[in-house]
């Protein structure tokens, strides 16, 4: 019986089993590894989360103050332009109540020494007296044989 257990290499068999569930061991610690480590080893990674926390939230913090300065000048500007309409506006306004009164003016009677005389010679009647009235034809033949 002596010679069964008889080593014939480094290790014998009970040895190399003993290994092979270390291995296994250590492979399955590995790999649950990820999903233990949050509820042991927190105390570690709290520095770390809160630095990043700290860091979501100034950035949060900027955002909001970009946003809210983008919102005040957009409602600047709109309160600029609808100034600029009103006062557009206004002075359409006074513009038609002038062109108004001048209609009004026109309509009125004027005195009588006002009023341009027409020459003597004028006649209504006779039509236009310029260069534009109608002539007659030459009676003439221009071609004769």
């Amino acid at each position: 019986m002596a010679e069964e257990f008889e080593q014939t290499g480094l290790l014998g068999p009970k040895e190399w089993l003993a290994i092979l569930a270390v291995a296994i061991a250590v492979y399955i610690y590995r790999k649950f590894q990820n999903a233990l480590a949050p509820s042991s080893g927190s105390v570690g990674n709290n520095s770390a989360t809160a630095q990043a926390i700290s860091d979501d939230d100034i950035r949060r913090r900027n955002m909001q103050e970009a946003r809210r300065r983008l919102i005040e000048e957009s409602e600047r500007k709109i309160e600029e332009n609808r100034e600029k309409l009103k006062e557009k506006e206004e002075q359409k306004r006074r513009e038609q109540i002038e062109r108004n009164e001048k209609l009004l003016d026109v309509t009125k009677k004027k005195p009588p020494g006002d009023s341009k005389s027409f020459r003597r010679e004028y006649n209504p009647l006779m039509g236009d007296g310029g260069s534009c009235s109608w002539r007659p034809a030459k009676k003439s033949s221009a071609r004769g044989g």
